[in-house]
């Protein structure tokens, strides 16, 4: 049996192996509109990894997740329905350039359900409405649904998240626009210019759905991949003194620091994952899905 953040890890740790090619399928995105007004062009492009995105909404979504039943129970079978998608989903999220953990998004958008059904006309995992989809390359017509494809729908998504974040040059911000529409955010960026997503959902400007969708999803994500994206990278002087060679020792001390070593791992390997290092949360147990 398996906790909720060991199976977010399990999911994608099936993926970790995954090159990183150009994928040819994955066309360029639309350039930015030239009306991009000044504070969205000034906002720096360099952002933090979505895991790393510290913020008190995002935690209390993990605490929700972790220890609400009903949630938990929610974001189980959720994840158990995705994890067979999971795998073609980050090859080609990773492959546009994009953060890895948007794989993750149709946890939210649709519970990974390829068919599911939005009230103003989404369908499939990422939740597309006709319009977009076909702005983005699907074929969405009486005959025909791309949206209802994983691969199809996938790189459209891609494209129309890169487009989101070339025109708000922040996640959390393409995060807002992917979910209520570019314009609800330009409007309230043009009430509030140069404002973050935080500080334009603590002003109500924000539908509330969008105010929990942004840290529901990022909270999702800090479940999975944490513990690595986030730790501190060594100095180089650290990075010197971890390969230098110890000094010699007695054969009587070697053998001392071999016992002493395989305890240390008998002892931390019930704990760590690559992915998820800190301890789950043993009341919520989950079995793996056959697909892992």
């Amino acid at each position: 049996m398996r906790s909720i953040p060991a199976l977010l890890g399990l999911v994608l740790a099936a993926c970790g192996s995954i090159r990183r090619p150009v994928d040819p399928r994955v066309a360029p995105d639309p350039r930015p509109r030239p009306s991009m007004d000044v504070a969205r062009r000034s906002r720096p492009a360099e952002q933090p990894a979505l895991a790393c995105v510290d913020h008190p909404l995002v935690s209390a979504w993990e605490r929700r997740m972790r220890t609400r039943r009903e949630l938990a129970d929610d974001t189980r079978e959720t994840m158990a329905r995705g994890a067979p998608y999971l795998p073609q989903l980050r090859q080609l999220v990773v492959d546009a350039g994009l953060p890895a953990g948007l794989a993750l998004l149709p946890a939210v958008e649709s519970g990974f359900e390829p068919r599911a059904r939005g009230r103003h006309g989404e369908l499939g995992l990422w939740q597309l409405r006709p319009a977009t989809a076909r702005r983005f390359g699907l074929v969405v017509n009486s005959q025909r649904d791309d949206r209802t494809d994983p691969a199809r729908s996938t790189r459209a998504a891609v494209r129309y998240l890169r487009f989101l974040h070339a025109r708000f040059r922040d996640w959390p911000l393409a995060l807002a626009a992917y979910n209520a529409g570019e314009g609800r955010i330009n409007r309230a960026l043009a009430r509030q210019p140069h404002a973050s997503f935080w500080e334009l959902a603590a002003s109500g400007r924000l539908p509330r759905k969008s105010q929990d969708y942004v840290p529901r999803f990022l909270a999702v994500v800090r479940l999975a991949e944490h513990v690595q994206a986030c730790a501190p990278q060594p100095s180089a002087a650290q990075v010197r003194v971890a390969a230098a060679p110890p000094p010699p020792s007695s054969p009587a001390r070697a053998a001392h620091e071999t016992r002493s070593a395989q305890g240390t791992r008998r002892q931390a390997a019930p704990h760590c994952t690559p992915a998820f290092a800190r301890k789950p949360d043993t009341g919520i147990a989950l079995a793996a899905p056959p697909a892992l």
